[in-house]
């Protein structure tokens, strides 16, 4: 009988499905519980009322993240931005944030790795 040694691997999150590090996590619950969605980046993603609803969230590495607000129900060209989150960059209670009801939209950009 043998016995295979198993050595701790580092945790690395998966590439999102275009293929590169450009993604968020967002989970439905505080601290990373709760249903999750990877979304991948570029892209315009709406939150709250009319999209996800966030209370935690994992950027990826090669991602960065606007958080916009004030559209006034329209689009996120009409809104302005309120912060941003940098790569890497865990939030375990986006609620907490100062301004985070007033966010619609989460803004994915691609940075160079």
């Amino acid at each position: 009988m043998s016995r295979s040694s198993t050595k701790p691997r580092e945790a690395r999150p998966p590439a999102s499905p275009l293929g590169n590090q450009c993604w968020i996590d967002v989970f439905d619950q505080t601290t990373f519980q709760g249903d999750m969605h990877r979304l991948a980046g570029p892209a315009d993603i709406a939150v709250g009322k009319k999209g996800y609803d966030v209370a935690s969230l994992i950027i990826g590495p090669a991602a960065a993240v606007i958080a916009i607000g004030n559209c006034g129900g329209g689009s996120v060209a009409d809104g302005k931005m309120l912060f941003q989150f940098r790569p890497r960059q865990i939030v375990d209670d986006f609620k907490k944030i100062k301004g985070a009801k007033q966010i619609e939209w989460l803004r994915i950009l691609e940075l160079p790795t």
